[in-house]
This record gives structure tokens, sequence and C-alpha cells, in this order.
């Protein structure tokens, strides 16, 4: 199996939120920095033409276990940002769901490195970042850094 560090970032984050004592918030602030960087990193890869489709997680479970392992971790505000101020309206987020969404979808590109190559992982860990998964980091890191240091 071929390695990089864009799938070891992944795999390391589902390690660190999912195995062991729950970590601290500043380890997973940090998980989520490599995250980004793991991003960046990656290179563009290729959408392997394959017709297997990962195994789906049930959301409702993945959350449920989250909220347990992360109890001190809730709801908070942020505005859409490419509404200007004053007209952009609070709107509330949610730092377990931002795990949970984090959680099925890096295990997916992990399950895709495995089963089509690191090319397909790649793609995909860009691709649903920039749709999907990207915004939850950067929420969910803003949200921590407020925790961290007010």
């Amino acid at each position: 199996m071929e390695h990089s560090a864009s799938l070891r970032a992944v795999r390391d984050f589902l390690k660190l939120v999912s195995d062991g004592e729950p970590p601290s918030l500043d380890a997973i602030a940090l998980a989520l920095d490599r995250l980004a960087l793991a991003y960046n990193d990656a290179p563009p890869g290729e959408d392997a033409d394959n017709q297997q489709e990962p195994p789906r997680q049930d959301y409702a479970l993945v959350y449920a276990n989250l909220a347990r392992r992360f109890p001190d971790l809730g709801y908070y505000g942020v505005a859409d940002p490419l509404e200007p101020a004053p007209a952009s309206e609070t709107m509330n987020g949610d730092a377990v769901d931002d795990l949970a969404d984090l959680v099925i979808d890096l295990s997916e590109i992990s399950w895709r490195a495995d089963a089509n190559g690191l090319a397909d992982a790649h793609w995909h860990l860009r691709e649903s970042f920039a749709i999907h998964w990207g915004w939850h980091l950067r929420s969910l890191a803003l949200y921590l850094h407020a925790r961290q240091f007010g």
C-alpha cells in the first residue's frame, strides 16, 4: 500500500477522535490544522472508474457516539461570510455535527485509499473538502480557537 502525508493526516484525525481517551481541544485543533495542510498538500489525484461504493455510515450513530465522547462541545454562532454585515444573519453551528461530518467524509477517503488507491483518495479528499468537509473543518477550528483563547 502506498502512503501519503495527506492520508496519514486523515487517518490520524480519525484515530484521535474515535479511539482511546478523548483528546484535548488543543489536540483536536492541531489535527484540524494538519487536515487543512493535507488538503493543500494532496496532489490532484484522479477519480477511480470503479462502481464499488464505499460503505455508508449511520450519521445518527456517529453523531451519538461523538456527543457522548465530547459532551463539552456544543452549539456556536456563525454568520455567512459571503453576506456582508449587518445583513448577515447569525446561524447556529454544532461542533459535534462538524466532527460527525468530518468522520464520515474522512472515513470514506481512508476507505478509498485502500479500495481504489491513493489517486482516488486524493481526488475525493480535494473534491469533498471543496464541497463539504472544508466548511466543517474551518467552522470547527474557529469555534475551538474561541474556546481556547476567548
